[in-house]
């Protein structure tokens, strides 16, 4: 179990591994206003989130929850990625829609 404002917060964030993984995936460098959105998004969620008092909830966090968002947010970032990728090389929505289902299906 994780407990659940760290797990919103954490997929919060989630614009983090996109961008790195468009970055690494495709070169793709972003304009200085992406990084400030994506941090102050970051910083503004975190303080909602983890900052507010939650009635009741326990909040209990196990090494496996945090693994499992790690986990997913990883994939997230090569989602991202690869997605960027793909729209650079297709030749219509089609194309792309069969690619990601396809992609998704494994």
């Amino acid at each position: 179990p994780i407990w659940m404002a760290l797990h919103v917060t954490l997929k919060s964030c989630k614009a983090i591994p996109v961008v790195v993984g468009e970055r690494l995936l495709t070169a793709r460098r972003h304009a200085p206003a992406k990084y400030i959105g994506v941090a102050a998004m970051c910083v503004g969620a975190s303080a909602f989130f983890l900052l507010h008092e939650t009635a009741g909830g326990a909040r209990r966090t196990t090494p496996a929850g945090v693994a499992l968002v790690a986990c997913a947010l990883v994939s997230d970032g090569i989602y991202g990625g690869y997605q960027t990728k793909l729209v650079a090389r297709c030749d219509s929505e089609w194309v792309l829609m069969f690619y990601m289902n396809a992609w998704q299906a494994l």
